[in-house]
Order: C-alpha cells, then structure tokens, then sequence
C-alpha cells in the first residue's frame, strides 16, 4: 500500500505530461493548415506563371525597342536599314557598334519558333522599311500589340497561324510586300549581313513565290523552276502589266524561289 502511494503522484504527473504533448500536436497541425490554405490563396491571387510571363514580355518591348533605335541609326548613317540583322552577336560596321550583342527573344532557347524575327524589303539592296517581330506570352497582350494588324492587307501570309503577336516598324512598310511573306522564326537559322549585321544565323522572314505585281519598274520578274530562273526582265514583262510571263516574282537578281513554269 505504501508503494502504492509513493507511485500514484509519477504516475498522475506522466498523464499530465502526455496530455500537454497531444495538445500542442493538435495545435501544430492546425497553423500548418492555416499556412497551407494562406500560401495556396497568393498563389492563385497572384499566379506567379503569368507574373513572370508579364515580366519577361517587358524584356521583349524593351529589346525590340533598342533594336529599333539601333536600326534606325544604321539609316542614318548608310539611307539604308540593314537586308538581315543576327540576334545574339555583334553588329558594327566598320568602326561603327550598333550593338554590342543584338538582343534575342529570352526563351528563344527552350522554344526556337518564338525567337525574333526581323523582316526588311529584300527585292532591293537598298532597304527603306523594316519590321521587328516577338512572340508575347502574357494573356493580356493589347489589342493590334503588332501595328500592321490596323491596316489593311498588310499582314505576312498565316501571321494569324504564327505565336507572334508583336511587332515595331520602322520606315514606311510596303504593304505589298509584307503580304508576300510568311514569318517564321527557326533560332538561329539564316545568314547575317546588311551592311555589317554580322555572321552567325538569325531567323528572317522567308518570301512567298506568288504571281504580284513588281511595284517598280527597278524590279524584274522570273520565270521557271527554283533551281533555273531562266527568264529575267523589267516590270512589264509581267502578265499583270501586259506582258507574256505568266508567272513573276518581284526579285531583281532572281535569287529566290521562283514559281514553277511557264
């Protein structure tokens, strides 16, 4: 009996003990609830995706931004803008930096078919207009983001079908080539050049052989398959303008893809 007693008051004091340590598991599982439910609530409030979507969609105003400034010194200086620009390398002439490193869309790498586009009159050496294109990813990209979408007929051929949803002029764009472009982006495709645009790739706007009318006489038409152009001439030896070729592509030195036969 007086073990007993002696063994009562441990006993009583280890209840007590037990008790306090369920209490506050209890309360540890609820603050972790609350925090659970406090960090999913930011999380849909502010949807870190499209935040940093948002974010990295100001990189890409800003960057074709430069890029226009920069083209538009190269006129400046040469009464031409450049019939190829190279993202992601130097772009001087002569002594002249344009740009230390061009800049390139930022997630160009993980997806090539949103890399920048650049996209100028190639049917002359001597280029007066210029387009830049971007892939926004932001869900609120702003109504006509790409200012050819306010004119008409004046977008690439598909632009509609393309990620690209941005664009900056420079010049005074001709309508009637524009259209005879499909844009297309491939990373780091293509060719520099223009007058000091570089070496290396860039993605280019690839002309689509359709039967136009040259818009001057400085420009000849072509005939025959893309591997033989075999019949060059002026403006109006178009059908378009009274001539007899059936088929004419705007290219004075018929170095791109011809329509097929005559």
């Amino acid at each position: 009996m007086n073990l007993f007693k002696k063994l009562s008051p441990v006993n009583h004091q280890s209840s007590i003990i037990n008790h306090q340590w369920g209490f506050t598991l209890v309360e540890l599982l609820v603050v972790i609830g609350m925090i659970s439910i406090l960090l999913i609530s930011l999380i849909v409030t502010f949807n870190p995706v499209a935040q940093y979507n948002k974010a990295t969609d100001g990189t890409r105003e800003h960057d074709l931004g430069q890029i226009q400034r920069a083209l538009d010194t190269y006129f400046n200086d040469t009464g031409c803008y450049p019939q190829s620009l190279t993202f992601g390398s130097k772009w001087s002439s002569g002594s002249t930096v344009y740009m230390e490193k061009v800049p390139q869309d930022p997630g160009c790498s993980q997806d090539s078919s949103k890399c920048y586009v650049y996209e100028t009159d190639t049917t002359t050496d001597c280029p007066q207009w210029d387009v830049l294109y971007a892939a926004l990813r932001s869900s609120a990209v702003p109504v006509n983001a790409c200012p050819l979408e306010s004119r008409t007929s004046c977008l690439p051929s598909g632009f509609h079908n393309t990620p690209y949803n941005y664009c900056v002029i420079s010049g005074n764009t001709d309508c009637s080539v524009v259209e005879g472009y499909v844009v297309t982006s491939s990373g780091n495709g293509g060719s520099g050049g223009g007058g000091g645009g570089g070496g290396g790739g860039n993605p280019t706007a690839t002309p689509t052989p359709t039967g136009i009318v040259c818009p001057g006489d400085q420009y000849s038409g072509c005939t025959g398959s893309k591997d033989s152009c075999n019949s060059i001439g002026n403006q109006s030896d178009c059908t378009q303008n009274g001539g007899s070729k059936a088929f004419c592509y705007c290219d004075k030195h018929c170095d791109q893809q011809c329509p097929g036969g005559n």
